[in-house]
């Protein structure tokens, strides 16, 4: 009874993490469906999941491996990790007090909820643009094999029939085009699949592999669909199928599953059809180990010691992140010129703030007055939480921009190295450098996840870890020459001065910055 309590709180707290994200990434919609499924199959097996009468110690092993990495993830702040940590120990528990037959019998269903894990938002985002390039690649490929005089330009299709004169129908494959969002249900649907099918695990494995080639196809066979109507005259079609993304993919991969699991019944109708978990008990030898009646008082004792010291750990981790500064926007009256040009400052609006949490902020403008089409921005949105250090590309497109190509560069900055990643963005046929980079005044790095570890040493030692994004705008102007050109110009006047009251902030050192938690 205690052990679920201990379990039941423990799955509360991991879901109050999770709703939020869930409600707000498009690319986790299904997963309370998920998470549906998984309790009904579990519920389905109730009788065998009973059975706590055998102890196994690699079990025990999991169940403390998933306990730490559950407190780490919580001092960390890093959702993703949690949520593994939590499957972990739901399966630690299963096998720690069942044993290997009571593992196998849950382990397809907890294997379903990893896929309503959210994923670290470094490599979402890299993967997200790697799928508009590969999908664009073979869009114009499938589009040239058919006839079509495509013309990619980064993640850009044109239809020029002639060289030399405009394109006749032109397309960019935004981030909502890329099939994340699809690609993310497919691997569930897979799942499902592999699972219903009776075939051996290898096999099944590279079932659910298949996954992702065939959404790359379906999505550029879309994407093609689109640049054929387009070219055609018949816009209607095309809208339609560039405004139904999700459904079309579902269709086109749902298709090609059905058909891929039709094929691998027929190969192994002859081959094993049961899977391991209708393996009887008594002729698997780990069980025959384990087999033995242990002391039930001491084994859950141990298991619910476990499960405290989560709840504890991860309570007590959490305790550094929920400090407020003592003085908080550092960034208040911060001189900050460049040559003669006009500043205006800008603020985060109130659900910006609400969302990111922000210790301190610097949201600045330069104009030149002799020419208004010159002009850097530069924000800064720096902190002690997790949540402050964001990837700029969420921000992005979500004011419409895209992402067309990315770049890396490196500045010294008195003496310091920043590597950072200069992105060029379209709206409108409009477009622009962003060179951003993550800092807390003294270490900096282009890589979000890469950062995010070094902040973790901050949190282990409950001190206030502080970091920040640093973002820069400026536009192309007449060629992408000159716009780096005013980049690179920008950084080298602003940034050290920035850096510089980073650092003082991060020491806590005097001069009228006193940046202290309390």
């Amino acid at each position: 009874m205690i052990t679920l309590i201990f379990g039941t709180l423990l799955l509360g707290v991991g879901l109050s993490e999770l709703i939020p994200i869930w409600r707000s990434d498009p690319t986790l919609s299904h997963a309370p469906l998920l998470c549906a499924i998984s309790l009904y199959a579990l519920l389905q097996r109730r009788k065998v999941l009973r059975d706590l009468s055998h102890f196994a110690p690699k079990g025990f092993l999991l169940l403390l491996f998933s306990v730490l990495l559950n407190v780490l993830s919580h001092w960390a702040d890093v959702p993703s990790l949690s949520a593994l940590s939590l499957l972990g120990m739901i399966g630690g528990v299963f096998w720690t007090l069942g044993g290997s037959q009571t593992l196998r019998r849950s382990i397809a269903p907890l294997g379903l909820l990893f896929f309503t894990v959210p994923w670290p938002t470094a490599l979402t985002v890299r993967l997200q643009f790697w799928l508009q390039l590969t999908s664009s690649a073979y869009a114009a490929l499938m589009a040239g094999t058919l006839g079509l005089p495509v013309h990619r330009d980064g993640v850009t299709l044109h239809v020029i029939p002639h060289v030399g004169q405009p394109p006749i129908y032109s397309m960019m494959v935004a981030q909502k085009c890329s099939g994340l969002s699809s690609l993310m249900a497919l691997l569930a649907l897979g799942y499902l699949v592999a699972w219903m099918t009776p075939i051996r695990f290898q096999v099944r494995f590279l079932f659910l592999l298949a996954v992702l080639p065939l959404t790359l196809g379906a999505n550029a066979l879309r994407l093609t669909l689109i640049l054929a109507a387009g070219s055609g005259g018949n816009l209607r079609l095309a809208q339609f199928v560039h405004d139904n993304e999700q459904p079309v993919l579902m269709l086109f991969c749902g298709v090609g599953l059905m058909g891929l699991r039709a094929l691998l019944l027929r190969l192994h109708h002859k081959s094993e059809t049961s899977s391991t978990d209708e393996t009887p008990l008594s002729t698997n030898p780990d069980n025959l180990k384990t087999k033995r009646k242990s002391d039930k008082r001491g084994c859950f004792v141990a298991v619910n010691l476990l499960l405290l010291a989560a709840l504890v750990g991860a309570g007590f981790a959490q305790q550094s992140e929920a400090r407020t500064p003592a003085y908080p926007d550092f960034f208040a009256r911060f001189d900050l010129d460049y040559r003669d040009w006009k500043a205006q400052n800008f603020n985060l609006s109130p659900p910006e703030r609400e969302m990111l949490q922000p210790d301190a902020v610097l949201v600045r403008r330069y104009t030149s007055e002799r020419n208004p089409n010159e002009w850097a921005e530069i924000s800064v949105i720096a902190g002690h939480r997790k949540k402050t250090v964001h990837n700029p590309a969420f921000c992005i497109g979500g004011d419409g921009w895209e992402t067309v190509s990315e770049e890396s560069t490196v500045y010294v900055l008195d003496g310091k190295r920043v590597e950072a990643t200069r992105a060029k963005i379209m709206k409108d046929r409009k477009s622009l450098y962003a060179t951003y980079f993550f800092t807390n005044g003294g270490f900096s790095c282009a890589n979000m996840g890469r950062f995010q570890v070094a902040q973790i040493v901050g949190r282990l030692g409950s001190r206030p870890s502080l970091g920040a994004l640093v973002r820069i705008i400026t536009p192309v102007g007449a060629s992408p020459v000159s716009g780096i050109a005013l980049t690179d110009d920008f950084c080298y006047r602003v940034l050290p001065a920035v850096l510089t009251r980073l650092e003082m902030a991060r020491q806590n050192k005097s001069g009228g910055l006193n940046y202290q938690l309390r």
